[in-house]
């Protein structure tokens, strides 16, 4: 763990995938974090948590937000902190490319790239799926049609980029913070009524991720956070 750092506070949720990467994160850096969970309970017709108190942290009223003693940043948006996460503590370029190399700004891009992709398209994608397939107060077939192509629009896309890896990471030069962004919201394939099948590359890759110490650790964090706030 690094040393003399104080713990993070990471606020979230068991079901966000957004959270997760979050932790996920911290755990690949050794940062110290503990978590807190809040109960999410959204009012389905206007898409709100019907507890306002978590306005105060996020304006937006979402997780994962986390508050940093050892700065004083608070801060919310999972790619924002993700990406604030690897400024402060990433001393070794574990999570991604850093200098001034010609190789190293084209490696960056590319991994802005990717992880882009996830942040506007992919995650905003599943989650319209979840919300439609799970929680709309009202029955929208053309809405889960829609959202379901598009979600496996975008699997083809990170299929083909696979390929290129052999299954093994997202960016061709190996681990890296975009492979902790998809992670959450790749592995549950079955949540959101999605099948691997026709994807080997995406199935390889997710296995092989679902092996890494410090993705079960993170899960494991979460769960046991959850449990012990009585959800």
């Amino acid at each position: 763990m690094q040393q003399r750092l104080k713990t993070i506070t990471l606020h979230g949720h068991i079901s966000s995938p957004n959270v997760l990467k979050c932790a996920i994160t911290m755990e690949y850096l050794d940062v110290p974090y503990e978590v807190k969970i809040w109960d999410i309970v959204f009012d389905r017709t206007k898409g709100r948590n019907l507890d306002n108190s978590l306005d105060k942290l996020s304006p937006n009223g979402r997780v994962p937000v986390i508050n940093d003693p050892n700065t004083g940043v608070e801060l919310w948006e999972s790619g924002a902190i993700v990406n604030y996460l690897k400024r402060q503590y990433d001393h070794t370029a574990m999570l991604g490319p850093k200098g001034d190399s010609e190789q190293s700004i084209k490696d960056r891009a590319e991994l802005d790239k990717w992880e882009m992709l996830l942040l506007t398209t992919i995650g905003p994608m599943t989650g319209q799926l979840v919300w439609f397939s799970m929680y709309h107060h009202v029955p929208n077939e053309d809405a889960i049609d829609r959202y379901l192509k598009q979600v496996y629009r975008y699997y083809d896309v990170v299929e083909e980029q696979l390929k290129t890896t052999g299954g093994k990471s997202i960016c061709p030069w190996g681990f890296s913070s975009a492979d902790i962004q998809y992670q959450p919201w790749l592995s549950r394939p079955t949540y959101i009524n999605v099948s691997l099948d026709g994807y080997p590359n995406i199935r390889k890759w997710v296995e092989l991720m679902g092996k890494e110490q410090q993705i079960q650790n993170a899960y494991q964090r979460i769960k046991e956070a959850s449990e012990k706030a009585g959800h």
